[in-house]
């Protein structure tokens, strides 16, 4: 509940109430009782929202332990390009990520990872095949994603 309250606060562009949505959120998800059930969530706003990349990457490898999936392996590459990693995240974005998923998320990242190594054809590619799934990724995302195709 708390992530959707955030996301519409973000729509609202409440920056206040936003933040007080994630940090709730990131406290109840971290409580013993819910295992690793929300380290997708919790890597994505440690890269994207608390400006701490080193703790998504720990998080990410984590989740690779537990259930070695594209997704999985996308969130360390996220991970690996929110900490400046661009070739790192472009070496595990290739592996294990590329061809292997087709979930909005990951396209959107592998775009991402593509135009931050300078490879734009390829960065074009995935912006347009995420944005088919702009109700997926929500809005913020694909006002992101209309900048690079604009």
């Amino acid at each position: 509940m708390h992530l959707l309250l955030a996301q519409i606060a973000e729509a609202e562009n409440n920056r206040e109430e936003k933040r007080k949505r994630l940090e709730l959120f990131s406290s109840a998800a971290h409580e013993p009782r819910y295992g690793d059930m929300y380290n997708k969530y919790i890597a994505l706003l440690e890269a994207e929202e608390f400006s701490n990349a080193e703790k998504a990457i720990e998080i990410a490898q984590r989740e690779i332990s537990n259930r070695p999936t594209p997704q999985s392996y996308d969130l360390l590459a996220w991970g690996y390009l929110q900490h400046g990693n661009k070739k790192g995240a472009l070496t595990i974005a290739q592996q294990y990520v590329e061809n292997r998923t087709y979930e909005p998320d990951a396209m959107y990242h592998l775009a991402m990872i593509y135009h931050a190594n300078g490879m734009n054809h390829e960065a074009q590619h995935y912006f347009e095949t995420a944005s088919l799934s702009s109700f997926e990724l929500g809005p913020s995302i694909t006002r992101q994603i209309d900048k690079y195709l604009n």
